[in-house]
């Protein structure tokens, strides 16, 4: 991306300075992305403008490497049915991260859905499944959330916490593998050390504390939909 935005530009006659003012960046900025350090920024949009070149399909399709993409080359009419749904399997009872309303990722895409079009260019986006109702009516069993990592935590929003992968939380559960652990949460707020979260089914809506030790990814949701029957 980076060698194909500094040759479109000398193309065009621009100079790095010229470029940089031209999207609103600094030039700093503008030779990182030539060198290949920034591997996605929201310049990408401007630079496509002005230099008439599309780069952010690349810079987020890293996903669409997946085995299970590859359909799609073969059949442009299932493109847009290329949003990945994840599954979760309920933990045990007696797990300790149960009463936090955690569930287990199933590690490979149980199915691809349509992508809304504000996630048209964002490969790192994904749906989830809801498999509990911690979070009801918020979110009900059987909805699928859709999410966006690359959004930064917010207080006041919906979020999907996930553990790290072969977590320690999770050594009490040998058949997890290399599972994650996740929980949806409603985010009230973030700290150096915890998440203070809010589930409404959980100790009637009682606020608490999970480490971002273990629970290092916290994922937007952006939306919601029911699977159609």
């Amino acid at each position: 991306m980076g060698e194909l935005v500094r040759k479109r530009r000398k193309e065009l006659g621009f100079s790095q300075p010229n470029l940089a003012r031209l999207v609103g960046a600094h030039v700093q900025t503008l030779n990182k992305i030539e060198a290949g350090e920034i591997k996605f920024s929201k310049y990408f949009y401007r630079l496509e403008t002005v230099l008439g070149i599309s780069i952010v399909p690349k810079a987020q399709g890293n996903i669409a490497q997946a085995e299970v993409f590859k359909h799609l080359a073969a059949n442009p009419a299932a493109a847009y049915r290329d949003l990945p749904l994840y599954g979760a399997m309920q933990m045990e009872r007696t797990h300790k991260l149960f009463t936090n309303g955690a569930f287990l990722f199933i590690e490979e895409p149980i199915d691809m859905i349509e992508r809304p079009e504000w996630l048209r260019y964002n490969k790192q986006a994904y749906a989830l499944k809801i498999t509990n109702d911690s979070m009801a009516p918020r979110f009900n069993t059987g909805e699928r959330v859709i999410v966006d990592p690359l959004l930064e935590p917010k207080a006041s929003t919906d979020v999907v916490l996930r553990t790290n992968n072969v977590a320690g939380d999770l050594k009490e559960q040998p058949q997890a593998g290399k599972t994650h652990a996740g929980t949806v949460v409603h985010l009230i707020e973030v700290s150096k050390a915890n998440w203070l979260v809010q589930q409404h089914n959980h100790r009637k809506g009682a606020r608490f504390s999970l480490s971002r030790k273990h629970w290092p990814s916290c994922h937007r949701i952006v939306g919601a939909t029911f699977e159609r029957t």
